[in-house]
């Protein structure tokens, strides 16, 4: 079941791209002006990609809209206005209607379509701006540092969104100069994704290493896209806006991390020993935001990084390393199963607005490599996957 949030909107009249907002209610538009009322039905949260309990998808968390931006364009798609809104008023009642007044030009009715894009942060909405038509609109990007981070956290209150307006079941509708269009709705849903380490633990009794031992230090996405088109397509590779990848921790030495991209890693000050139990220690979670991925070149992975063991003893010189696990997003591979009728892809791609929940078990070593991708053998995986409040859940054996 799709969870989105609605936005309610009346329309009148053809606009130019001069306009003024309030969030209070004005007098009916007059002939040379066109009143939009927007009544944003959403909620609010705040998170980060770290050990703790989830977001929700609620008033307090991941629906929250902190600001929108409006295209308004012709049947031809060139640009009649875009405009934004800080600060909408959210909910249902004449009381939470954000109110838009805008010059007109010309008499005659005008077949219009419209676009929001929603949670924009600054120099998104300065480029949105400049647009002329549709489809530059709709090729705008939002970057996942500016959008989803805060003080070097991902946070949950600030999910970049985006909608098509529609009336009834179409995309198109006609204003009127001096008139008032009402019954439009959009339905915003987010741009990113939520991918959560849900359970790991290990079994290594049938593996060459039966007494082997792993210490769980750091988890981290890699290959996060940097940047989606504010494109309101669900395929993924109609969001991709280019092939920069960002790895949480940036580089790796072999000994070290770089430290780039902190918000896409998270480190454990003492490592923790994972065994056979369901869940992660102290029923905690990992979790990180990221964009749509096709995964054609680069797929999106979460990575396991921590020390194994291979006699378990944590006495023999030498006998301990630092091993990856990979965990390559929504593919479909040996090891892994899905929940319902999710299947994963073959090269493991991620689309916008789902939950991607990942259950790891670790049956045998890793890779020594964090770029490395993993021999299915060694990992049991079970996939969640799903539009929110809905998830996707993956499983993996390692």
């Amino acid at each position: 079941m799709k969870k989105s949030i609605y936005l309610l909107a009346a329309f009148g009249g053809a606009l130019l791209a001069s306009c003024s907002n309030d969030s209070t209610t004005s007098q009916p538009a007059a002939q040379g002006q066109a009143r939009i009322e927007l009544t944003l039905t959403g909620n609010t949260a705040g998170t980060r990609a770290n050990n703790g309990s989830l977001p929700t998808d609620g008033p307090s968390d991941e629906q929250k809209v902190n600001n929108i931006v409006i295209g308004i364009f012709d049947n031809s798609g060139n640009v009649i206005s875009v405009q934004s809104v800080s600060s909408p008023n959210v909910g249902t009642g004449d009381a939470n209607k954000n109110v838009i007044t805008c010059p007109l030009n010309g008499s005659s009715a005008v077949t219009c379509s419209a676009v929001v894009v929603a949670n924009v942060p600054a120099s998104s909405a300065t480029e949105l701006k400049t647009s002329t038509s549709k489809n530059l609109f709709l090729g705008k990007t939002i970057l996942l540092s500016e959008s989803t981070v805060s003080s070097d956290i991902q946070v949950s209150t600030n999910l970049p969104m985006s909608g098509d307006v529609k009336d009834g079941s179409v995309s198109t509708f006609s204003l009127t100069p001096g008139g008032t269009k009402t019954g439009l709705t959009v339905e915003l849903t987010r741009m990113a994704s939520r991918i959560t380490l849900t359970s790991l633990k290990s079994d290594f009794s049938n593996s060459p290493y039966p007494h082997a031992t792993f210490k769980l230090q750091r988890v981290l996405l890699r290959d996060a896209i940097a940047a989606t088109k504010v494109t309101t397509s669900a395929t993924p590779g109609d969001a991709m806006s280019g092939t920069t990848y960002l790895t949480g921790g940036g580089t790796w030495s072999g000994t070290a991390w770089a430290g780039d991209n902190p918000y896409l890693f998270d480190r454990l000050d003492t490592p923790v020993a994972i065994d056979g139990s369901t869940t992660l220690p102290g029923s905690k979670y990992y979790w990180f935001y990221a964009f749509a991925n096709d995964g054609s070149t680069s797929p999106t992975s979460f990575v396991i990084q921590g020390l194994f063991d291979v006699d378990g003893s944590d006495t023999t010189p030498g006998d301990v390393t630092t091993i990856f696990y990979p965990v390559v997003v929504n593919k479909a591979q040996p090891g892994t199963t899905y929940n319902g009728s999710n299947v994963g892809t073959s090269t493991g791609s991620v689309s916008r607005n789902n939950l991607y929940n990942l259950a790891v078990t670790l049956k045998n070593k890793g890779v020594s490599l964090p770029t490395d991708n993993i021999n299915p053998a060694n990992l049991e995986i079970n996939v969640s996957v799903a539009a929110w409040p809905t998830e996707i859940v993956q499983s993996v054996n390692f």
